[in-house]
């Protein structure tokens, strides 16, 4: 299965279930688009301290050069993708 297709699946279900079933506050609508990064086996610590922390991490710095660093640059070390 497609990731998008599989992400497409369950955001039509999950959001008529919070609006619908659950009537939550405020409308809830997905945004459109999604992003996604593979994660090795290795870095699942890593990411679940990063999922855990992100509250406060996002609040700390900008994540588009998290979402741009590359495998090996350190976490303190401002880095950038290159094609």
């Amino acid at each position: 299965m497609v990731v998008g297709d599989l992400l497409g699946t369950l955001k039509g279900p999950s959001s008529y279930f919070l609006n619908q079933e659950l009537e939550i506050a405020n409308f809830f609508r997905w945004q459109e688009g999604f992003g996604l990064s593979a994660v090795s086996f290795r870095d699942l610590r890593r990411v679940i301290r990063y999922v855990q922390n992100q509250k406060r991490h996002h609040s700390e710095r900008d994540w588009l050069p998290e979402l741009e660093r590359t495998e090996g640059e350190d976490e303190n070390q401002e880095g950038s993708a290159t094609a």
